[in-house]
């Protein structure tokens, strides 16, 4: 009797359980689903701004099917899980990016240049200090002034009588 009034109370948590977790999954779910929405509204206003063409649906799910089964050319990665890439459609070039986990259009840039690898300033800066370290004709040049600065300079004293 006791094992029948144990699994009888479990059942009572098990379905709290379920309950809280079928809440927290469409909660994510509509989370998600806005940041889709803002996504595509920013992808829209860019396109109409730099373009001035509209994004409809159908655009919009042809360049990501380009995407996914590859006759986009890829460009690059970029920060926050999104790539570059460049999407034909109705025989004209965009240049776009694209987040791969929410699957959506983040926003559609201006131009198409090659924005492949370029070394950032940074990193240049960070190599030639390193060379200059390890390069035995390198020398450091001495600061040369305009003019020559003066400590001691003379003072005539006259004395008055």
């Amino acid at each position: 009797m006791l094992k029948k009034a144990k699994l009888w109370m479990a059942s009572f948590f098990n379905k709290e359980e379920k309950e809280t977790e079928a809440a927290e999954v469409t909660e994510t779910k509509k989370v998600t689903e806005a940041k889709k929405a803002i996504a595509t509204y920013h992808a829209g206003k860019r396109l109409e701004e730099r373009h001035g063409k509209v994004l409809t649906e159908k655009m919009a799910s042809s360049c990501i099917s380009d995407i996914k089964s590859g006759k986009a050319e890829f460009l690059k990665d970029t920060r926050d899980n999104t790539q570059a890439w460049i999407v034909t459609y109705e025989k004209k070039k965009y240049r776009v990016i694209y987040n791969y986990e929410t699957e959506v259009l983040v926003t559609i840039y201006r131009n198409i240049k090659d924005k492949r690898i370029k070394p950032s300033r940074r990193k240049k800066n960070k190599i030639e200090k390193r060379l200059n370290i390890y390069d035995a004709s390198y020398k450091k040049e001495k600061t040369h002034f305009k003019k020559p600065y003066k400590r001691n300079k003379k003072v005539k004293y006259n004395e008055i009588i």
